[in-house]
């Protein structure tokens, strides 16, 4: 599914108003830590992988194991899929994007899913 053809969240988590870039500037504007949205503060999240459906137990990747986000990080998600739309828009693969921007494929991905603050 490309990331165009997701619904894009509508609403601030924090007080419920549109989530624009310049909301969380004049809104929430200081810097406060939250609990994991992925993981909800757990640290880890379970996997089921093979062979056999094997449990498996890893750090939480959006909040590298530590249990809390910055409060920024819905504001990521969103700058970070509007990345991902307008690469896919110019038909650019992501390794393609990555070295363009001259930074690895991985970071470019761990960007587009919000889960570091996006460049641009």
């Amino acid at each position: 599914m490309r990331a165009s053809e997701m619904l894009e969240p509508t609403g601030c988590a924090v007080c419920g108003a549109a989530l624009t870039e310049d909301h969380w500037r004049t809104h929430h504007a200081e810097k406060t830590m939250v609990t994991c949205p992925d993981c909800k503060g757990k640290k880890e999240k379970v996997y089921w992988g093979c062979p056999g459906l094997k449990r498996i137990v890893l750090p939480c990747d959006r909040c590298a194991g530590v249990g809390i986000v910055s409060s920024d990080w819905e504001l990521w998600k969103i700058l970070g899929l509007n990345l991902q739309i307008d690469r896919e828009n110019r038909d650019v693969s992501l390794r393609e994007e990555a070295k363009r921007r001259k930074m690895s494929a991985s970071e470019l991905s761990r960007m587009e899913r919000g889960i570091i603050k996006p460049q641009d």
